[in-house]
């Protein structure tokens, strides 16, 4: 599963002006044809078939993750929020569900929520992280809609500059990101353990790697390798918890 979907990704995930559509397109009808005969040439296709098969994965879910990454090619940013939305409820949830079959999560909407928002929270987290990467490859993820509003452009940001306007920005990017990451952590604690089991220790991460992102500023139009991780208690024990949990369940 996994291997299948890191190289759909990597076949999108690349400078827009390099963008190989037919690449990937060449790929997709590969996976299609995988499911509507069963058989495969490539080793992690034939695995990939194997899993969904024997786990009962939703044919659709497939169908679904590969239009949404087909969605995303060519893609130079988002004008509203709401693309950056449609794009994680396109691109990342269809792929969390087929995951989610294959590890036997029932996906009602308690589950479903706490993953889409953790899923949101990384992706946002993401963004800022490798903003500066993105711009030198052609994509900008804050919203065109933020950039009027603290009446800073594409231009400003590519060029790193650092102004107050650029500052209020990012820091208002920050806040959106924090303010998910607490919503993703609330809900969790309605989710089945499973589903906690894998989430909260991404969500440790994300909340201890924020704090450095926020710290850097319009830094974060330069590429950095650094996290700033420092430890946070209160999700260290919301994980200690659930391991207990699910240990008692063995």
């Amino acid at each position: 599963m996994g291997a299948v979907a890191i190289h759909t990704d990597c076949l999108v995930d690349v400078p827009v002006d390099q963008c190989d559509p037919q690449a990937f397109h060449t790929w997709a009808e590969q996976v299609r044809q995988g499911l509507a005969t069963g058989r495969a040439e490539q080793p992690i296709l034939r695995a990939f078939l194997h899993t969904v098969n024997a786990c009962s994965v939703d044919h659709a879910d497939v169908h679904a993750c590969l239009a949404g990454q087909a969605g995303r090619l060519g893609v130079r940013g988002y004008a509203t929020e709401q693309d950056h939305n449609d794009n994680t409820d396109r691109s990342n949830m269809p792929l969390i569900r087929i995951l989610s079959a294959a590890c036997g999560v029932p996906m009602h909407p308690r589950n479903e929520l706490a993953v889409r928002l953790t899923a949101d929270a990384a992706q946002r987290w993401d963004d800022l992280a490798d903003l500066a990467d993105d711009l030198r490859n052609g994509l900008l993820t804050i919203p065109e809609t933020d950039l009027l509003r603290f009446h800073v452009t594409r231009a400003d940001l590519e060029a790193g500059k650092d102004t107050p306007e650029v500052r209020d920005l990012l820091t208002h990017a920050c806040a959106k990101a924090r303010a998910v990451l607490h919503a993703a952590q609330a809900a969790l604690d309605d989710a089945d353990p499973a589903v906690q089991f894998v989430c909260r220790p991404q969500l440790m991460i994300f909340f201890q790697a924020m704090g450095g992102l926020e710290r850097r500023g319009a830094g974060l139009l330069r590429p950095s390798l650094l996290w700033h991780f420092r430890p946070t208690t209160h999700l260290a024990d919301g994980i200690l918890r659930t391991l207990q949990h699910r240990l008692q369940l063995i």
